[in-house]
């Protein structure tokens, strides 16, 4: 078996990280991760596994890559984009005891420097940006079901932001900030 180096290990090129992905799995029962560190230390790897096993613990989940996105509308987007409606449909809440034990144990979800989004939170956008419309649907969607968003290369995304428009960049954080506050866990 050859691995590639500089892509994404996935299927039989990811190996090992079981302690950590035991560590996420604990952690993402009551609070939301934030994973930090220099590039090509395969966080997106790990991050890519998570999603692949977010069904087994009863979560829908999507890898989001917002490195690309360089606007608060760009990010919600892309995080929009990443759960279609007739993805989430199968997964709306009421659905069973299960995902109802799961969403009282599990009361957010934020990976990957800073972003992310769960269930049950009602938040919404500041009305003075261009995006809060589309971040209020977004929410309402992704709060009807269990959901695990992994966001990558927030940093980057922030950079470009923050060096297209400040003002804005505070508000989105600021709104994600009170969506992840709301869930119960500062």
């Amino acid at each position: 078996m050859s691995i590639a180096l500089g892509n994404k290990a996935e299927g039989a090129a990811f190996f090992d990280r079981e302690n950590e992905r035991q560590d996420l799995w604990r952690y993402l029962e009551g609070d939301h991760v934030v994973l930090s560190g220099p590039r090509r230390l395969g966080k997106s790897s790990l991050l890519q596994r998570l999603a692949d096993e977010a069904a087994g613990q009863g979560l829908l989940a999507r890898l989001v890559d917002v490195g690309g996105v360089d606007t608060p509308a760009g990010f919600i987007d892309a995080l929009d984009r990443a759960f279609p409606d007739q993805t989430i449909a199968g997964h709306l809440r009421g659905a069973g005891d299960a995902v109802d034990r799961l969403m009282s144990r599990l009361r957010k979800v934020d990976m990957t420097l800073p972003g992310g989004l769960g269930g049950g939170i009602e938040l919404q956008a500041p009305p003075d940006a261009a995006w809060s419309q589309s971040a209020r649907h977004l929410q309402e969607r992704l709060s009807q079901a269990p959901v695990l968003l992994l966001v990558d290369e927030v940093s980057v995304f922030l950079e470009k932001v923050l060096a297209r428009d400040q003002p804005d960049t505070v508000r989105l954080l600021a709104w994600l900030r009170g969506w992840r506050q709301q869930s119960g866990l500062a």
